[in-house]
């Protein structure tokens, strides 16, 4: 059985490689990090100004999340990790 920190290192570990993939977000992984942000739907569109059906359509994966939400959830997850974020240069790769 693993101990609670060890599991936490797991997850923060997955959110890091997600957050850092430098290829557009899957539905799953959006999701992914939106919860390990421990935000809802409801919170996560408040955050990034988007609609909550909005959220919800990405993650059902009836269309991508537009580049700059995206980007602003890498950087907030990036951020709640206390990770260094990188700079517009880099992340304009992870869009590609």
């Amino acid at each position: 059985m693993k101990k609670v920190g060890q599991k936490n290192q797991e997850t923060n570990k997955t959110l890091e490689y997600i957050a850092l993939k430098p290829a557009r977000l899957t539905k799953e992984e959006l999701r992914v990090l939106r919860c390990g942000l421990g935000c809802t739907q409801e919170d996560f569109a408040l955050r990034i100004g988007r609609d909550l059906q909005t959220i919800g359509r990405w993650e059902r994966g009836e269309g991508p999340a537009d580049q700059a939400a995206e980007i602003v959830l890498r950087v907030l997850v990036l951020q709640y990790l206390k990770l260094p974020v990188p700079s517009l240069e880099e992340m304009a790769f992870w869009l590609i």
